[in-house]
């Protein structure tokens, strides 16, 4: 029992230290390309220092949150060789496995103990970054100021502010935006292709929705030409079929679409414009 108990629990210690290298080297989270408001797209206007300091403060508590840098425990190497070594001197003799059992069992929680401070004090930091990125957020939004939130959304990435922020930061940049008047066409584009590329969970589809049902007519059919010509697979099809899981939600955008197309219709043009798909 003894030879195959200890060498269990070794392997523990050993698995703990994999999980831990794989977490701090491997799954860290990435910074999305925006999408920027055709209006931005190679525009040669004086930039505005107040919406530069937004946007700097903005990517530096973006910056903080994706990047990832505890204090790096070099546990392989010579501890790996050691408890490797233990593990087969314990399989082959029953004596050995008896007189490493009680610190093989002791070094399993040291070992989950080690790892676990080494990553609390960033976690313990994240609470003060995400307020800091709330009353930033919301300080542009309070200053209803449309050109100013429109550069801040030029500069920054909408789609890692999206990404990386709470529900507050998202509702802010959309909803509480929409109400203030400060999204235009662009805007809402961006914040659409935003929470697409970031995931759109069941809290967000209602955001996805306000922000359609707000445009009419014309301006619907420029928000489709901009979501589908991302350069990605991100387009308004699969926003709507795919990304929208909510049937309530889904039912509500395409009845808005399919009444404000009539609508563009009825204007005696019949069909409006030609989209060309493929030069081929």
């Amino acid at each position: 029992g003894l030879q195959f108990a200890v060498p269990l629990y070794l392997n523990h210690g050993l698995l703990l230290i994999a999980v831990y290298d794989i977490y701090v080297q491997q799954i860290r989270v990435q910074s999305l390309a925006p999408l920027l408001p055709s209006s931005c797209k190679g525009a040669n206007h004086a930039h505005s220092p107040l919406a530069v300091r937004f946007s700097s403060e903005l990517q530096a508590l973006t910056d903080r949150l994706l990047r990832r840098q505890p204090r790096r425990v070099e546990l392989f190497g010579v501890s790996t060789v050691i408890i490797l070594a233990a593990q087969q001197l314990c399989i082959n003799h029953s004596d050995a496995a008896r007189g490493f059992y009680y610190p093989a069992l002791v070094l399993q929680y040291l070992m989950l103990a080690r790892l676990l401070s080494q990553e609390m004090p960033r976690l313990c930091s994240l609470r003060q970054i995400y307020r800091k990125l709330n009353v930033l957020v919301e300080s542009l939004v309070n200053r209803g100021d449309h050109a100013l939130f429109k550069e801040v959304l030029c500069r920054a990435s909408a789609a890692t502010l999206v990404q990386v922020g709470t529900f507050n930061v998202r509702r802010l940049l959309s909803q509480v935006a929409l109400e203030k008047g400060l999204l235009d066409l662009d805007c809402k584009a961006t914040m659409l292709n935003a929470l697409q590329k970031s995931g759109i969970n069941r809290i967000n589809q209602s955001i996805v929705q306000d922000l359609i049902l707000s445009c009419k007519g014309q301006e619907l059919t420029e928000l489709k030409s901009l979501l589908d010509s991302t350069g990605d697979y991100h387009c308004l099809f699969k926003l709507v079929y795919i990304d929208v899981k909510d049937e309530g939600i889904r039912r509500r955008v395409l009845e808005h679409l399919s009444e404000q197309a009539r609508a563009v219709r009825g204007n005696g043009q019949g069909a409006v414009g030609i989209k060309i798909l493929s030069d081929i």
